[in-house]
């Protein structure tokens, strides 16, 4: 318990000393109740473990093999530390990477599920207008419109440049325009060639090329 001073201040006079020696005890007090003195030494903590046990501690220097026995059992603790260290990160980490990869998984077969989602109801969507194209382009022939009928042919080829018909029908109308008013000679000829490289073995396209 720490000593207080009462009494008037005043230099030069008893009070400053008395003022000074409580101070001073105050000081020797702190350091004896103080535990984690930093000014404690391997000394003076002997001298208080011999103080309690009562007579004087013997301390033995440790043999070669006692030391190299000492030394192998810290390694070996420290193995055992980072083992466990090891097990322990792989038990925590595993399960998140295994997490990661099964909502990385979801995440793409989601996003791929959509993807075909929408490629089929634009090939849908696509179908829809190609048929449209097609069936105008053939009003448009009925009425002898030959432009409008190729502009529409051209608009379905767009949609879908591999199908047969449309390029069998865009070209036999080209073909026709051509040998009956001289117009659309040259896009007959390349449309001709494109169809007889994609389809060389179709009967129906190697009489409508004969005409070249």
């Amino acid at each position: 318990m720490l000593l207080t001073y009462k009494g008037n201040f005043m230099f030069g006079g008893g009070s400053g000393a008395g003022m000074a020696q409580v101070y001073h005890t105050n000081i020797k007090l702190l350091r004896k109740t103080n535990r984690f003195n930093s000014a404690r030494i391997f000394t003076t903590t002997k001298k208080e473990y011999t103080k309690v046990a009562g007579s004087s501690v013997s301390l033995k220097k440790m043999s070669a093999a006692q030391l190299r026995e000492t030394r192998q059992q810290v390694l070996q603790n420290r193995k055992q530390d980072r083992q466990k260290n090891v097990l322990l990160s792989t038990a925590v980490f595993v399960p998140l990477l295994l997490l990661f990869a099964y909502v990385t998984s979801m995440f793409f077969a989601n996003e791929n599920a959509i993807q075909a989602n929408n490629l089929k109801l634009e090939t849908a969507t696509n179908l829809k207008h190609y048929n449209f194209y097609m069936s105008d382009a053939a009003i448009w022939l009925q009425q002898q419109k030959v432009a409008n009928a190729i502009f529409q042919y051209r608009k379905a080829k767009e949609l879908f440049p591999e199908k047969f018909a449309v390029n069998y029908k865009l070209t036999q109308v080209l073909l026709s325009s051509c040998a009956l008013d001289s117009l659309y000679c040259e896009d007959a000829r390349e449309s001709a060639i494109r169809l007889k490289d994609k389809f060389p073995d179709r009967e129906e396209v190697l009489r409508l090329v004969a005409f070249l």
